[in-house]
């Protein structure tokens, strides 16, 4: 079975996507300047090894809920733990999921998947999720709406783990820009100690001169900008992320050919912080509500490019 079975194509992009894999797109690539910019898996053994390090698969709930449940406008919420070694649960199961595609022209598309209360991971909410992609002169634009369909207020942490190849053109070095203001420091089982921190890493990648591959890399930061950056042999990927998500999940291993760069909502675990939850990202959606986050993948030449 091809893995892949949507294409798009508009202003020089052309994107690829799973409808029966989260609506995953798993191939971008940007001919005028010769870019393969996401990493591409051969086929779906690779997926199976790890399912997060290729494309942009949706996380709901992201990242890591420890013990699996949390207690949100006095409701308790419980997730199955899939990481049995730190007790957690994690990503949720929507990059797993099949979505329906519900618009489908030569450069956009739309998927939608709907779940009944109950139905997705035992969460007490009816509710949709729509991502709708289109390929233009900004580049690949994706619009990831989250309904609401249910009568109480609804608890929302998203993030996708978007794996860029590095480098995406060329084979020279290739250096990331992050607008980060700290870390969230984590203990052996990546779950949060509470503390935040900043050092010579945040201060490369602010200024654009962070290596990727060089050494292994995994943080979850604060940012203060919406846009991230990865540049190679005078050519630069800007990823943009809207204002809700003021969090990035960095990853990259040790000559490993890629970077993961995670537009996040919330910091990790943040139903078990000190602090209020809303306080690190949460976002409560209102009955009968909708919410529309938007991320761009966008490629263009060093001289026509300002990092940061």
């Amino acid at each position: 079975m091809r893995l892949t079975d949507v294409k798009i194509n508009g202003c020089g992009y052309e994107a690829e996507f799973s409808s029966r894999l989260g609506a995953t797109c798993y191939r971008l690539t940007y001919a005028p300047l010769g870019c393969d910019v996401l990493r591409t898996p051969t086929s779906e053994a690779d997926l199976e090894i790890n399912p997060y390090l290729y494309g942009n698969p949706i996380l709901f709930p992201c990242n890591r809920i420890s013990g699996g449940e949390f207690v949100f406008d006095g409701r308790k919420y419980g997730f199955p733990i899939n990481e049995p070694k730190t007790n957690c649960h994690i990503h949720g199961a929507l990059y797993s999921t099949s979505f329906k595609i519900i618009k489908l022209a030569a450069d956009e598309v739309a998927f939608r998947y709907d779940a009944e209360k109950n139905e997705y991971l035992g969460f007490p909410h009816a509710f949709s999720v729509v991502r709708e992609y289109t390929a233009d002169k900004t580049g690949l634009v994706e619009k990831t709406t989250f309904i609401n369909r249910s009568d109480e207020k609804m608890p929302l942490t998203l993030a996708f783990h978007t794996t860029f190849n590095a480098p995406f053109s060329g084979k020279g070095k290739c250096f990331a820009t992050v607008p980060v203001v700290c870390e969230q420091l984590r203990d052996e089982n990546c779950l949060p100690t509470g503390e935040w921190g900043s050092g010579k890493r945040e201060e490369q990648m602010r200024r654009g001169e962070y290596e990727i591959g060089k050494v292994h890399l995994s943080a979850l930061y604060k940012i203060d900008k919406p846009d991230c950056f990865l540049a190679t042999d005078g050519v630069v990927v800007k990823y943009f992320a809207s204002p809700e998500y003021g969090y990035r999940m960095t990853y990259a291993e040790k000559d490993g050919g890629f970077m993961v760069i995670e537009p996040q909502t919330a910091a990790i675990d943040c139903f078990h912080l000190p602090e209020p939850p809303e306080k690190h990202g949460l976002i409560a959606i209102n009955p009968r509500e909708k919410l529309t986050l938007v991320t761009v993948i966008g490629v263009q030449s060093r001289r026509d490019c300002r990092l940061g």
